[in-house]
């Protein structure tokens, strides 16, 4: 019973958004990285495919990430609207 049970799961690879926009389920996380390792990172990530970039206030990374992503739509790479940037919100 279980093998037909998992043998009709479909992978989710995105999210539709209430607004019909498709979001990828699968991002980079930037937990704990390192301000200026955290560039780089979101570079590589970017070039790899990646186009959900988590972060969070508190993680103190957001401008680098800002710078990054920037870097990338100059380089061509893609274009703001391609890229999804999360956060949290505190209460």
């Amino acid at each position: 019973m279980s093998s037909l049970y998992f043998s009709s799961l479909v992978p989710m690879t995105h999210i539709t958004l209430n607004n019909g926009i498709k979001m990828p389920v699968l991002g980079l996380g930037t937990f704990q990285s390192e301000p200026d390792q955290v560039v780089r990172a979101v570079e590589i990530a970017i070039d790899a495919g990646y186009r959900h970039i988590d972060t969070a206030f508190l993680y103190c990374n957001e401008k680098e990430i800002g710078m990054a992503v920037n870097n990338k739509i100059n380089e061509g790479v893609l274009k703001r609207e391609d890229i999804f940037i999360t956060s949290k919100v505190l209460q």
